[in-house]
């Protein structure tokens, strides 16, 4: 997910720590943008093909195009080229030129995005990447809390109308 992840546990044990950290990286091994072996750097160079994925990198990738959609496209999960002619999480950051992000715009769509879900496939045309960002962060840790022990714990600590009624 090419960035550091920061999980506090109260009350968990030390498996429970192992537990999580080995969740987020197994994910982190499927939903980075950046590792080579990652099924999203598989779906960036797909060449426009579908490409199976696993349920879990399906399911991720649906729910932030739903998101994506749901928010006008304010968030847009095709956005990595951009995001690296600013080189955000490189050391040579910088405002790319206006002709520079106008030659990457075309590459930056979510509709044109496709879901097959009955392959578990997803289709990006090529030359478009993904960045699945703070989706793939906060699905990564929703899914290590409910590994843990310290989920049933969040979940009687915290009840909100907005909250998962998920037990």
């Amino acid at each position: 997910m090419d960035t550091y992840m920061r999980i506090r546990l109260f009350g968990g044990t030390e498996e429970d720590a192992d537990t999580v950290r080995a969740v987020i990286e197994r994910l982190d091994a499927l939903l980075s943008a950046t590792d080579e072996g990652s099924e999203i750097y598989a779906l960036d160079h797909g060449v426009g093909l579908p490409v199976p994925v696993s349920e879990e990198t399906f399911d991720v990738v649906s729910r932030a195009l739903e998101f994506s959609y749901s928010v006008g496209r304010s968030f847009e999960l095709s956005i990595l080229p951009i995001s690296r002619a600013w080189d955000f999480t490189g050391e040579d950051h910088r405002i790319p030129p206006e002709a520079e992000l106008a030659a990457l715009l075309p590459l930056v769509g979510d509709e044109r995005i496709a879901v097959d879900a009955e392959h578990n496939a997803v289709i990006v045309p090529k030359g478009m990447e993904l960045d699945l960002g703070a989706v793939a962060k906060g699905y990564a840790a929703d899914r290590a809390a409910e590994a843990s022990s310290v989920s049933k714990l969040i979940r009687r600590a915290y009840s909100a109308p907005w909250a998962s009624s998920r037990a």
